[in-house]
């Protein structure tokens, strides 16, 4: 979990606003929703054949990196890395930067 988020802070869609309300959903309240466990997911992807596989794992990789984007996202909106960013300012100011 990113350093600065908070258990009730996650936004419903994402990978922990899913995971959260699994947690605090008991087993009828899952099959009534009809969510998976972590444990039945894992169960589920063993069993998969390869070529389903390789698309799930593809699918994944792009839903964290949109994941991973938003959140990058809401981090600059509230201001978590502008201290980053003022420091990295700083030392190109300085000519610290080296091109890549």
């Amino acid at each position: 979990m990113h350093p600065n988020m908070k258990p009730g802070s996650a936004c419903p869609g994402s990978l922990l606003y899913w995971w959260l309300t699994l947690q605090t959903m008991d087993s009828k309240e899952r099959l009534k929703n009809k969510l998976m466990s972590i444990r039945e997911i894992e169960t589920a992807i063993t069993q998969l054949p390869t070529d389903e596989l390789v698309e799930l794992v593809t699918w994944l990789e792009g839903y964290y990196a949109k994941v991973w984007d938003q959140q990058i996202e809401q981090d600059l909106e509230v201001g978590h890395l502008d201290a980053l960013l003022a420091e990295l300012d700083e030392e190109y100011g300085a000519g610290l930067a080296q091109p890549l």
